[in-house]
């Protein structure tokens, strides 16, 4: 990407992880939750989303007449980083910056309901000892789904149905045949050509979708997994044929998967 159509970006953080500013209970709980934040994005990276960006509100950078296209971000709202990017992303040009830092506090906080302040908070109560994150399977179920893409627009309308059965079975659970066959009228017909087609498919099961999905088929259909087995397992799928128990130690190998991509 050249960089005058850069407009926005993501830029990499890493968290304080040890020191004198906090106890070592509040260091071990960020340790957990940074590598859940980074199991996250690289599976949705796995998943084949075209769009896996950090929605972290102190390290996003913007240009000004981006920002007021989207019309500024929302100052009241909780989550108003995470909303703010999902305005960013289809305007194109936004990227993830990878060569600079920025270092977020770790600090507790109760002014919004989720995000690291509250996270870490909630950690805080049951010793900072463990975090449950998403099972891998949710990932490998994306993954199998956006692989379909392709297969989506080529199909014809009267074969739909036929398709529609061929989606792993979290995400029928998730997105029920109507709507499902709807949508894909309403992209297919609105599109042509295969490029076009893929965005506005991911415009449609765009970060916001996921993350629903993902709190969808957690509420019974998969159960969360510790966030250190979680991130072994997408290791070993990415040709990491490692096993590593300490938190700290997958933490360090999922950052440097960052800073050399």
């Amino acid at each position: 990407m050249k960089i005058k159509n850069r407009s926005a970006c993501s830029i990499y953080f890493e968290h304080q992880l040890s020191g004198n500013d906090f106890t070592e209970k509040l260091y071990k709980s960020i340790i957990l939750y940074e590598l859940h934040l980074r199991y996250y994005f690289q599976g949705l990276r796995y998943s084949g989303f075209p769009y896996a960006f950090y929605t972290i509100g102190s390290a996003i950078a913007v240009k000004a007449l981006p920002y007021i296209k989207v019309g500024g971000m929302n100052r009241r709202q909780a989550g108003e980083d995470f909303y703010f990017i999902q305005k960013l992303v289809p305007a194109g040009g936004y990227f993830s910056l990878n060569t600079t830092t920025i270092y977020p506090s770790p600090r507790t906080s109760l002014r919004v309901p989720f995000g690291t302040g509250s996270t870490i908070s909630k950690l805080m109560e049951n010793g900072g000892k463990v975090f449950l994150t998403y099972n891998i399977q949710s990932f490998k179920e994306l993954h199998s789904f956006f692989g379909l893409t392709d297969k989506m627009y080529t199909c014809k309308p009267d074969e739909l149905t036929i398709l529609y059965e061929e989606l792993p079975e979290g995400v029928k659970l998730f997105v029920n045949e109507k709507e499902w066959t709807d949508k894909m009228l309403e992209i297919k017909t609105n599109t042509s050509g295969l490029v076009s087609f893929q965005k506005r498919f991911f415009g449609w099961f765009n970060m916001f979708k996921i993350v629903k999905y993902m709190n969808y088929v957690h509420s019974g259909f998969f159960k969360r997994n510790h966030v250190e087995n979680s991130a072994n397992e997408l290791l070993r799928i990415k040709g990491h044929n490692l096993d590593l128990k300490d938190s700290l130690s997958l933490l360090s190998l999922y950052r440097s998967l960052e800073k050399g991509s």
